[in-house]
């Protein structure tokens, strides 16, 4: 990051010039170019295949994966009990529970 001497805003990069709002234009030195190369790459994307709701005890028939998520279907008329289901925390996989009813 740097500042402008001028009027002491944070300056952006632009074709390889820090350049500030106010139209003052600066060559970056060594240690600029050196600290914006490491912030470019040292940020790494870590996807997750693991559903963080996922946190029942259920062994997934398609994979075998150990937590699901337990979800709900909701109710679609007035005298039907809730209809729910797991989803595998891995591969999302949908299981019906053997007999599990919410009353």
């Amino acid at each position: 990051m740097k500042f402008c001497p001028e009027c002491k805003s944070l300056m952006r990069i632009n074709r390889g010039n820090f350049v500030c709002s106010c139209g003052y234009i600066a060559k970056p030195d060594k240690e600029h170019v050196n600290e914006e190369i490491k912030s470019t790459y040292e940020l790494k994307i870590v996807e997750s295949t693991i559903n963080p709701l996922a946190a029942h005890k259920h062994k997934c028939s398609k994979c075998g994966f150990g937590k699901a998520q337990l979800a709900s279907k909701g109710i679609q008329y007035s005298d039907e009990d809730e209809e729910l289901y797991f989803v595998c925390g891995k591969c999302g996989h949908h299981d019906k529970p053997d007999g599990l009813k919410v009353t």
